[in-house]
């Protein structure tokens, strides 16, 4: 598989998975973010991004293997709402 192909999977998971954070957030009611909220990003390189989107996956695999356990009447309640 050349790198174009692995390039365009790559692209085409980024975007379903940033598709999917949008929906947890629009569901817990911490999406859309005011256009204001933003600013400090403007200019952000790509070293950068890939730094925060790495946090961000670990702290999504840190929501999704302890709050279950931990925090799992809470998490449902959540849900409900």
């Amino acid at each position: 598989m050349g790198a174009p192909h692995r390039r365009t999977i790559y692209i085409a998971s980024l975007e379903a998975h940033v598709d999917r954070l949008h929906a947890q957030l629009l569901d817990i009611g911490l999406f859309p973010i005011p256009f204001d909220k933003l600013d400090p990003f403007k200019g952000l390189n790509s070293k950068t991004a890939k730094v925060i989107l790495n946090v961000v996956r670990e702290y999504d695999v840190l929501l999704t293997v302890t709050l279950p356990r931990v925090w799992s009447p809470a998490f449902s309640m959540i849900h409900l709402i």
